[in-house]
């Protein structure tokens, strides 16, 4: 599957889905820690 998508996007992308993934095993994850994450 090729898609055109900017380093920007792709990384958003990856962030996003680890996001759900994480919220997925983790169950009740706190959406402000993983924000603390990413900004650092």
């Amino acid at each position: 599957m090729m898609l055109s998508l900017s380093s920007t996007e792709l990384c958003n992308q990856v962030v996003r889905l680890w996001s759900q993934i994480s919220n997925r095993i983790t169950g009740s994850a706190d959406p402000d820690h993983i924000r603390d994450e990413e900004d650092e």
